[in-house]
């Protein structure tokens, strides 16, 4: 019981980390696309 608590408690956190990272990595590439300073659009 306590294993499968503990199994789902990790699931839970690595998908939490795994979206944080995407949302993180997906606003940094907005800005370099499309924020940079420098470039005549």
């Amino acid at each position: 019981m306590a294993n499968d608590t503990k199994r789902k408690a990790l699931g839970g956190m690595t998908m939490f980390v795994i979206v944080i990272s995407l949302i993180a990595l997906a606003l940094t590439a907005f800005y370099f696309v499309g924020l940079t300073p420098g470039e005549a659009s």
